[in-house]
């Protein structure tokens, strides 16, 4: 989670293309945290950057109320992204 500053992102086949920007209070890594595997993608910070890392032992020790409630807002967040995704290929193929 950013807590200050902001950072972009970059995808490892194109390393000099910024894909987005995330600003405070935005989330990266959450796909690599719920289903570990390589990742494609660089987080990059633009400026001072204060962020909070949560890994699983963290996770752990929060207790279930707090899991539960770290997992809705992560599953919020992958529904709206995909949202995102699928309105921009509309946008796209109505060009």
């Amino acid at each position: 989670v950013i807590m200050r500053g902001d950072v972009y992102l970059t995808k490892n086949e194109q390393p000099n293309f910024k894909v987005s920007v995330l600003k405070q209070g935005a989330v990266f890594g959450e796909v690599s945290f719920i289903k570990p595997r390589p990742r494609a993608t660089n987080v990059i910070a633009n400026t001072d950057v204060i962020a909070l890392k949560l890994n699983g032992e963290l996770l752990e020790k929060a207790g279930p109320s707090v899991q539960g409630k770290i997992k809705d807002k992560v599953i919020a967040m992958l529904i709206k992204r995909l949202s995102d995704i699928n309105n921009a290929m509309i946008t796209y193929a109505r060009r």
